[in-house]
């Protein structure tokens, strides 16, 4: 039993995988997920009011099995028909399917609420009419709206799933923020938490840049030596190296060399990938005891000016290797049990996971 936890419904806009990709990367062992599609085409309130028009068939489809919590996954479309509409979705969904109902709008105010905030700054994928509508929603619960904008023209008429995260990213910075308490990133469908995974490492590295110029300046104008930052820019350095390292090995953006690997049939292929893999966390795994071992010795021992222990700083290290060897055990293991010919990708769920408990 696959949900032994809790088994969870998803109604997803037809639009595209993003918010499935996103349950299934931070789901907790023990919780399920079942999923199915209503016809989406665009987000204008028109577009989006004939979508909600198929909820109901879609909460059919979840009748045949109990479910503790059902929930309709997109943001504008549980808000376009008024400010409690959010809420006689829910009531369709739980008189349907007799289980807990949730929607997307209702969980965003349940979060800003929890946060503390009240001047949420808004960017959407959403045209201007839409935009109006969810503005009109934050404030009638409470919420001034400092700012919200889309992310353009260019990308009005493109599907929500294929706008790029440096896109989202670049249009998050362009975006007025004075006086607002938060970001309020809105769309379920949107790709936007490999920014925060990638931009965590890019802000370290980013640091460490301007540190080591200020220290430039100290050294060659001022003449003078600041210590504490050139002992906190080796440790943001080696933080950033190790956080981008794991990034780009789990989306397998890292530097490669496909001379020989292109060449080979399927079969080849396969083979390359499951030695490959092995070797990968066989590295991992013998590097883990000895590394281990240097971690707790150097805990004895402290940064000189920081005061800081060096456990603290080994102990990045001893993390990327644990989970780099985790994430490379179970690429090995599904590559055993993929059929030559079928394309291997790496996530973060087990094909049983995603079935349905008789």
């Amino acid at each position: 039993m696959y949900s032994w936890r809790a088994y969870l419904g998803l109604i997803n806009p037809g639009s595209g995988p993003n918010m499935e990709q996103d349950f299934h990367r931070f789901l907790p062992r023990g919780v399920a997920l079942s999923t199915t599609r209503v016809p989406f085409t665009y987000p204008s309130p028109e577009g989006l009011r004939n979508m909600v028009a198929h909820l109901e068939d879609a909460c059919e489809i979840f009748k045949r099995y109990k479910h503790d919590v059902v929930m309709f996954g997109c943001t504008s479309g549980s808000l376009i028909g008024g400010f409690d509409y959010d809420k006689q979705l829910i009531k369709i969904i739980e008189e349907i399917t007799g289980d807990q109902g949730l929607t997307t709008s209702t969980a965003v105010l349940e979060a800003l609420g929890e946060l503390g905030v009240s001047r949420p700054a808004v960017i959407t994928p959403y045209p201007d009419d839409t935009n109006e509508v969810e503005r009109q929603f934050l404030e009638h619960h409470g919420f001034h709206v400092v700012n919200i904008s889309g992310l353009g023209n260019d990308y009005v008429n493109q599907s929500i799933t294929d706008i790029e995260p440096s896109h989202v990213y670049q249009q998050v910075k362009k975006l007025d923020k004075s006086g607002a308490d938060c970001l309020f990133i809105s769309c379920s469908g949107l790709n936007v938490l490999d920014i925060i995974e990638l931009h965590i490492p890019v802000i370290l590295f980013s640091a460490v840049f301007i540190m080591y110029v200020i220290m430039i300046v100290y050294r060659y104008v001022l003449n003078k030596t600041v210590f504490q930052m050139a002992e906190l820019c080796q440790v943001l350095y080696l933080a950033s190296a190790m956080l981008g390292a794991s990034y780009s090995g789990r989306t397998d953006n890292h530097v490669i060399f496909p001379l020989v690997y292109d060449k080979l049939n399927a079969l080849g292929q396969k083979i390359f990938r499951i030695i490959s893999d092995f070797l990968v966390f066989a590295l991992c795994a013998a590097m883990w005891v000895p590394s281990l071992k240097s971690t707790i010795w150097m805990a004895r021992k402290k940064t000189e000016v920081l005061d800081i222990s060096f456990a603290w700083i080994y102990s990045v290290f001893m993390i990327f290797i644990t989970l780099s060897g985790i994430y490379y055990l179970v690429n090995f293991i599904r590559e055993l049990r993929t059929p030559v010919g079928e394309k291997h990708t790496s996530r973060d769920i087990t094909p049983e996971d995603e079935e349905r408990p008789e």
